[in-house]
């Protein structure tokens, strides 16, 4: 099949396949996603198509159902010039529970129709044997949201936040996952007590198959996105808290889902993102007057002054607000309620060289160890956040 110039944004997360050795015959399992509208003047069309001729999908937009509308989902095994040796297996989830795929050995082919709400989760495994081996990074994920059109809520897909305390690699732009590493990872959301202004949402929990993701995107932390009907911050009408994958991905916490949600009607609307010890930034505006929305926050317009950190061409959340109060915040390394003074009180403040290890907003680099002197401090990125020359200097929200 002759892939199309453009693909329709769709869906939230797929992992694509390399040939197993230059010249095979036989290049392992697919998963192609498509949509067929209701009305039979419309095409089919194509959504997600992952393997060895394609791409690493980016694009984390939710699928809205129309009605009439049905999603395909087809599994196969694709061959270049021969025959699959070999058995397909798959499995897939809705809403986090098992669906049922009928076991198809040693025919490498079936679909699955999908015309129902939810979120879901495709895998497919290439068996050799008679005993299915451990899923490899060779093996394709997707995970999609699907939406009704009278769905009473917004659903967004959220790519391109990256955290500059958590830069790790600047050739792949990953964040470090220190924090799930050292299972100091909460597994609830930590802003309903850091934010005392009202949420629509709050409580999200870890998903039980939290570490079951690819292995190039794993948890970094938890982040809350608002929205709000300016930019202000005393404009907020929904809100969420969501995990932040290390490669710039924010995903829904509820069956770890792609998309998040808002309990907000269609308008214009501002999306504020906050993380506990960077420095907010604001976004938009977004005129959403459809169910979902798609934003890559490295493209997305930000309003009033730009306060991210460029780290080659990508921008990141600024690091360093390790002291966070409630409305506007602000990065200060020296004066009244300094973001240095509060490193120093967390480790007990009388030696400068202890260390506490733990989840803390005072670990602004986000290794998992709050840090005042020595090697990866948490002290010395706060000033060099506000530039590193002066140290009564002060960057705002």
């Amino acid at each position: 099949m002759k892939l199309p110039t453009q693909f329709l944004s769709a869906v939230v997360w797929s992992v694509g396949l390399l040939p197993a050795s230059v010249g095979a015959k036989c290049l392992g399992p697919r998963i192609e996603v498509y949509l067929k509208h209701g009305a039979p003047e419309m095409a089919q069309e194509l959504l997600i198509s992952n393997g060895s001729f394609s791409f690493l999908a980016t694009d984390h937009c939710p699928i809205v159902l129309l009605p009439g509308d049905t999603i395909i989902v087809d599994f196969f095994l694709e061959e270049s010039g021969g025959t699959c040796f070999g058995s397909l297996l798959s499995t897939a989830e809705w809403n986090g529970s098992p669906m049922d795929i009928p076991g198809i050995p040693y025919i490498p082919y079936h679909t699955i129709r999908i015309t129902s709400a939810g979120e879901y989760l495709f895998r497919a495994v290439w068996q050799l044997g008679a005993t299915p081996p451990e899923p490899t990074i060779l093996d394709p994920e997707v995970r999609i949201t699907v939406i009704n059109e009278g769905a009473d809520k917004i659903y967004w897909g959220v790519e391109g936040l990256r955290l500059q305390g958590a830069h790790q690699n600047e050739e792949a732009h990953l964040m470090r996952t220190s924090l799930l590493a050292s299972n100091s990872l909460p597994s609830m959301e930590p802003y309903s007590e850091l934010l005392s202004s009202p949420l629509n949402n709050g409580g999200e929990s870890l998903p039980g198959d939290a570490l079951l993701i690819h292995p190039y995107a794993k948890l970094v932390d938890w982040v809350h996105l608002e929205l709000h009907t300016d930019g202000s911050v005393m404009s907020h009408v929904a809100s969420t808290n969501a995990l932040l994958l290390s490669n710039g991905c924010v995903r829904s916490a509820e069956h770890y889902g792609a998309s998040v949600s808002f309990d907000a009607p269609s308008g214009t609307y501002y999306l504020r993102v906050i993380h506990r010890n960077h420095l907010p930034v604001t976004f938009g505006p977004f005129q959403v007057d459809q169910l979902s929305q798609c934003v890559d926050l490295t493209a997305a317009p930000v309003f009033g002054e730009d306060t991210r950190v460029f780290i080659g061409t990508i921008p990141h959340l600024r690091a360093g607000n390790a002291l966070y109060t409630e409305g506007h915040q602000c990065i200060s390394y020296a004066g009244v309620n300094n973001d240095r003074d509060a490193i120093l009180q967390r480790i007990g403040g009388n030696s400068p060289t202890a260390t506490v290890s733990g989840y803390y907003n005072e670990d602004v680099n986000l290794d998992g160890v709050v840090k005042y002197a020595g090697s990866n401090n948490d002290r010395d990125l706060i000033l060099q956040s506000i530039g590193g020359d002066n140290p009564l200097y002060v960057v705002h929200e």
